[in-house]
């Protein structure tokens, strides 16, 4: 099963499998041309609820689960009403930002290779990797008010993020950015604007792509969640709750 849980300032999507004890899966995410792992693992017997922090905004996706046969399921819409996002893993801290035009979208490949000098020869004898890296890349972001606190609080974590461009805020025909990058930042230098109706920061985000965490599944709701949520014991137990219907998180929205 997949939906979309309209949490602010970002929706989830949300993702439940639910297979026999010992059966490997995965879920995969399409959206047009961009395909993504949204989720791996083997089943315990139990359901397993987790989120895709990885979904795309503003355009439908759809999955598709691989366990001794296939399933497709959606498609769904993640919709975003800021401009474009940068948040953590579990997609639960997001700092909303402009992506500024003249920054572009710079990104540097690195080609493997090394070269040998042989004598007799003017030319070198190559030994290439069988794929070029991902490298990395830079984006210049403007943030205002909560988008910069939440900003600094990812800059300083100083942890891989996910990288969310927002297909229904951009104008730009045929734009092949892609939806979604898992990075960690290199560089994140801030400063003021010159804008004087409220404080506004530009940041020069430099980045390394990186991979996922291996067999990592972002939780729908956190312990964190539920602590906000019920102030005591008492009342969490009587909420009538257990712990897979924590787990699954409607209660989030009601």
């Amino acid at each position: 099963m997949v939906d979309v849980l309209p949490l602010q300032p970002l929706p989830l999507v949300r993702l439940i499998v639910d297979l026999p004890a010992g059966r490997t899966w995965k879920v995969t995410g399409h959206a047009g041309e961009h395909e993504w792992l949204a989720g791996e693992g083997t089943s315990t017997g139990a359901e397993v609820v987790f989120s895709d922090p990885w979904a795309p905004l503003g355009v439908g996706a759809t999955y598709t689960l691989e366990a001794d046969g296939s399933w497709a399921a959606g498609p769904v819409v993640r919709t975003f009403e800021g401009w474009h996002a940068l948040t953590d893993l579990p997609g639960r801290q997001v700092a909303s930002f402009l992506w500024e035009k003249d920054g572009g979208d710079p990104w540097t490949r690195s080609p493997r290779a090394s070269f040998a000098e042989p004598w007799g020869s003017s030319l070198p004898v190559p030994v290439m990797g069988p794929v070029a890296g991902a490298g990395g890349g830079a984006i210049t972001a403007r943030t205002v008010g909560q988008g910069t606190r939440v900003m600094r609080r990812l800059v300083d974590a100083n942890r891989p993020l996910v990288l969310l461009h927002n297909e229904g805020r951009c104008r730009l025909p045929e734009c092949d950015v892609p939806l979604a990058r898992t990075i960690l930042l290199t560089a994140a230098p801030e400063n003021l604007t010159s804008r004087m109706d409220r404080a506004e920061r530009t940041w020069g985000l430099e980045y390394r792509l990186v991979p996922r965490p291996h067999a990592y599944l972002a939780p729908v709701a956190t312990w964190g969640d539920v602590k906000a949520h019920w102030s005591t014991s008492a009342a969490l137990a009587a909420s009538g709750l257990d712990v897979a219907d924590l787990r699954r998180g409607d209660w989030l929205v009601q």
